[in-house]
């Protein structure tokens, strides 16, 4: 596709640092996600008492409920072939 516009990658990373070094990051980089304020959410729920987080009491428990998630995760993926 750069090479339609005449670019390569190495001209599109210049000019794409360049740009940045001059002007800083689009505003849109400083613009949370979804993801991240319902994150912020569930914290601020846990923090004054509306729903309570899981707890985990070990590392091991602590990995086992981040793969849970990880697993829902991918189960509920745009791209899984079951949904």
């Amino acid at each position: 596709m750069l090479a339609n516009h005449g670019l390569t990658i190495s001209d599109f990373i210049r000019m794409t640092l360049t740009t940045i070094a001059n002007e800083g990051l689009p505003k849109y980089y400083y613009l949370p996600n979804k993801e991240l304020l319902d994150s912020l959410q569930e914290v601020v729920d846990d923090i004054s008492g509306k729903k309570k987080l899981p707890e985990a009491h070990s590392s091991v428990e602590l990995e086992h409920m981040l793969n849970e998630n990880d697993d829902e995760t991918e189960n509920n993926s745009p791209n899984d072939k079951n949904n």
